[in-house]
């Protein structure tokens, strides 16, 4: 552990140390990286100590967000002064999604997610996580449990509520990042025929198709979904990586909910654990 903050100490002399007095004066730190700073963990930079202080992470210093460009950050800044369209604290929750009942189309999807590394295994903290949330938000929190966390009621959910929260798999392809997505209830019937998720189908092909296979795209949500959502919520292994775009950031799940109208989205760099990750997002 004292490994890692050494590095992280190293790395914020580095990279912000030049600029500490400016932070200083400043209510919040807006950060747009580009290339290997993309999947640097900012707020978990360390600030060393010093008269009158004690050492700090970054996240702890100032508020901090970081943005995919300066595009994006303008366009989302032009929505949030818009008056929005969803009803203001309103919370949707996606969890302990069903993988084990599901259709031999949603089978070969599953299959083809095990190949990549991405291993529907069941989540059964999810279900506290998102009981505990929803506690929070009393009448205006609906959840979806089990068989009701389907794809298409997360697309219904997006352009309803003002949270969205998906305790579920994050499944990422590096190969082809508009095919990361996040892993719903599987269908226990096709429901017409769809493409398997990881296919190299060209997104604009397969959305003549039907494709309710539980995996949520960021192709689909491109094409499909529309929200005005104040902050979606990815609760879910390496949701925050995607494929590196010059001058446009990483291309995956957080590019097309921004793309989508979600004004803030909050992801994960890295795999994450069931348990754990309930008890940071009840807190968070």
């Amino acid at each position: 552990m004292e490994g890692l903050r050494a590095v992280a100490r190293r790395l914020f002399e580095r990279l912000l140390a030049p600029v500490e007095a400016r932070i200083e004066s400043s209510d919040r730190l807006l950060l747009v990286p580009d290339g290997p700073l993309l999947r640097l963990p900012w707020a978990a930079l360390v600030r060393p100590a010093a008269e009158g202080r004690g050492e700090s992470y970054l996240a702890a210093w100032k508020p901090l967000a970081t943005t995919l460009s300066a595009t994006v950050h303008l366009e989302l800044g032009r929505r949030a002064r818009r008056e929005p369209a969803v009803a203001p604290g309103r919370f949707s929750g996606f969890g302990d999604p069903v993988y084990a009942a599901a259709s031999p189309l949603a089978r070969s999807a599953s299959e083809q997610l095990a190949e990549r590394g991405c291993r529907l295994e069941p989540l059964p903290a999810t279900r506290r996580e998102l009981e505990e949330i929803g506690r929070l938000y009393h009448d205006l929190a609906r959840l979806y449990l089990g068989a009701e966390a389907t794809e298409e009621r997360a697309k219904e959910a997006l352009g309803r509520a003002s949270a969205v929260h998906f305790a579920v798999h994050g499944c990422l392809d590096e190969r082809f990042p508009l095919n990361s997505g996040l892993a719903l209830s599987l269908p226990a019937d096709d429901g017409g025929a769809a493409p398997a998720a990881g296919t190299e189908t060209p997104p604009s092909a397969a959305a003549s198709v039907g494709r309710e296979n539980g995996l949520l795209q960021a192709w689909e949500i491109f094409e499909e979904v529309r929200t005005e959502a104040d902050m979606v919520i990815l609760s879910a292994c390496e949701s925050g990586l995607g494929r590196e775009t010059t001058g446009e950031g990483l291309l995956g799940l957080t590019r097309a909910l921004q793309y989508a109208g979600a004004r803030t989205v909050l992801a994960s760099l890295w795999q994450v654990a069931d348990q754990a990750t309930a008890e940071l997002m009840i807190r968070f």
